[in-house]
């Protein structure tokens, strides 16, 4: 396509082929500002046209090359992607690497004690439906699902009058200031599903 172009402008008697080989941008934004001048100064042209070409003309001759703004850390170049031929698998890595790349920033500004089924948790959160007012809620952590940018945690607790209630959080949501670990308890699996049938007191903080 390019090459039909160079053909079409040599056959117009703007450029060259070898000229616009050697530098395309350069030699594609100086046949424009001249072209506009050459317009600009027919005689078919009224003085008005001629002042709007210009200050086109101008503007063609001002504008340098594109900036780009690159983002701050954490960002990954794309040249340190993996490639992925399949454009599922593709798309896939790219949310994998922006996952990553969220979990990084977010652990810059808050990072949270280590803890697993069986601890005795206390979360503060920020309530958005309440003005973000903060809110702690205290239970056993009974299951934690490591799942990247998604991963969560479930929390269960015995409140008088209204039975066993169970919350799951989302681990890197905006919404949990603090995560505090008031006790631990050993235990030999990764999800206490078990727990919903035991006697409240087993798990009641």
């Amino acid at each position: 396509m390019f090459g039909r172009f160079c053909a079409n402008l040599t056959l117009s008697g703007l450029s060259s082929p070898k000229v616009l080989a050697a530098n395309p941008a350069t030699q594609i934004q100086r046949i424009l500002v001249e072209s506009a001048r050459r317009w600009a100064t027919s005689a078919t042209g009224t003085p008005a046209q001629s002042q709007e070409q210009d200050n086109i003309s101008k503007a063609f001759q001002s504008h340098g090359p594109a900036v780009h703004n690159t983002p701050s850390d954490p960002w990954t170049p794309t040249d340190q992607l993996k490639k992925r031929k399949h454009l599922t698998k593709r798309m896939g890595h790219l949310l994998q690497v922006l996952e990553q790349e969220q979990m990084d920033l977010n652990a810059r500004v808050k990072t949270f004690p280590r803890f697993a089924a069986g601890d005795f948790l206390e979360i503060k959160t920020a309530v958005p439906e309440n003005q973000r007012r903060e809110a702690i809620f205290k239970g056993l952590c009974i299951a934690r699902k490591w799942r990247g940018w998604r991963s969560t945690f479930t929390v269960r607790n015995f409140i008088t009058g209204g039975g066993g209630i169970e919350r799951t959080f989302q681990l890197y949501t905006p919404h949990i200031l603090q995560i505090k670990v008031i006790k631990s308890m050993q235990t030999r699996r990764a999800k206490l599903y078990y727990m919903r049938k035991r006697q409240p007191r087993e798990y009641r903080v």
